[in-house]
């Protein structure tokens, strides 16, 4: 059996732009199945967030509306797809 690294993995996306789409901040989160974090890509500097952790879904709601944050996700997996529904 063959499998991917997108198959096992989503990805959750979090941005927003301010003036007229010139300043953007962003964060991108790898996370698999587990919630473990993977990698985090990002120039928000208040992030609570960290590489090889366990991501609390909850703290992640919680940050995004605090920070006035748009949240969307991306992934393959079934799994993920149930639990990430939930999240927006």
């Amino acid at each position: 059996m063959n499998y991917s690294y997108d198959k096992l993995s989503g990805k959750i996306i979090i941005k927003k732009t301010k003036f007229f789409g010139l300043i953007k901040k962003y964060a991108v989160i790898v996370i698999l199945p587990s919630l473990k974090i993977v990698k985090i890509k990002t120039n928000i500097k208040n992030i609570p967030f960290f590489e090889r952790e366990d991501l609390n879904l909850q703290e992640l709601l919680f940050f995004v509306k605090k920070n006035n944050l748009n949240i969307t996700y991306h992934t393959n997996n079934k799994i993920l797809k149930r639990l990430l529904s939930g999240l927006i």
